[in-house]
């Protein structure tokens, strides 16, 4: 894959890294540790909720912060334009509607708001009862789904019964291991100007004093687990700058054992806050809160054992 424009690429790992997980598939740790800081919802939860209705995430990890910001920036390209999305979980209007039982619609096999919806609009409940043997005790929560999709549709003015799904929505529904996501969410996304390209590229090389060439960008981007890193690395640029000139890149796995055992994340977060050439003012803050976030880490994990930290 041809790598035209770096920070292009970057959104897209970044967005590919929220649906990567299979059907069946355990979640990678790093997703839960993400959920921990974020009142337990997982990045891939919180991106279907409208902008508005998103909880208010005050100790959120920078990395949830980032994702979430790349998500809002090209949310209608993925999503015909729409605010609401067929591929929305359920799981995420609870955080919308507080007392809504979606535990109970996913026991039945019902897990995204395209399976209820119709040409027409939602489905009567008396159809989802013969389709899917949802139990009567389901009705409430179908009366508060009803209700809500009335004042949104009316709200937005949208028809999302009508709507068909994007390759994007398709894919978080139905992930296969044959599907490129970077790929296709890369060849969507608006080409960034060459300006913002260099920039990145100049932040990345100045971190780790030493200059690339196009070719080598692209041939040691695109690399499993090297995207994760790059996420990773907004927070933390230098902890993991070092990993960047070896011949393997570590999993992630290893990374977190890095930057717990060795000190890694520790030592250059706290040579970051303290040198007078700090990071550039879009990036300080999420120094600030890393180093915060890293402290109560060490606090809360001094019991962990060796085995616990590699094992994710």
């Amino acid at each position: 894959m041809n790598l035209p424009n770096l920070k292009q690429y970057y959104h897209a790992t970044v967005l590919s890294s929220i649906i990567q997980t299979r059907p069946g598939a355990q979640a990678p740790q790093w997703k839960h540790i993400e959920a921990e800081w974020a009142n337990n919802i997982s990045t891939d939860n919180l991106i279907w909720i409208p902008k508005l209705n998103r909880p208010y995430l005050q100790d959120c990890l920078p990395t949830t912060t980032l994702s979430l910001k790349i998500w809002d920036g090209v949310r209608p390209l993925l999503t015909n334009n729409s605010i609401l999305s067929k591929a929305m979980p359920l799981k995420s209007i609870a955080h919308i509607i507080p007392d809504f039982n979606y535990r109970i619609w996913e026991r039945h096999g019902i897990q995204f708001l395209h399976q209820i919806l119709t040409n027409t609009g939602l489905a009567t409940f008396a159809s989802l009862q013969n389709s899917h043997k949802l139990p009567t005790v389901a009705h409430y929560s179908y009366r508060q789904l009803d209700s809500w999709l009335r004042i949104q549709i009316q709200e937005q003015t949208i028809n999302i019964q009508a709507q068909k799904m994007t390759e994007f929505e398709e894919m978080y529904i139905s992930p296969t291991p044959s599907q490129k996501i970077i790929s296709s969410i890369y060849t969507t996304l608006p080409t960034k100007c060459k300006l913002h390209e260099h920039r990145f590229i100049k932040a990345w090389e100045t971190e780790i004093h030493q200059k690339f060439t196009e070719p080598e960008w692209e041939q040691s981007l695109p690399k499993p687990d090297r995207y994760l890193i790059f996420h990773i690395n907004i927070v933390a640029l230098g902890a993991l700058a070092q990993n960047w000139l070896s011949q393997t890149i570590p999993s992630i796995p290893m990374c977190i054992q890095q930057i717990s055992h060795a000190g890694h994340f520790e030592s250059t977060m706290r040579r970051q806050t303290t040198s007078p050439n700090k990071p550039h003012k879009q990036y300080r803050r999420y120094w600030e809160i890393a180093w915060d976030k890293w402290e109560t880490y060490k606090v809360t994990q001094q019991g962990t054992s060796h085995h616990e930290l590699t094992s994710c």
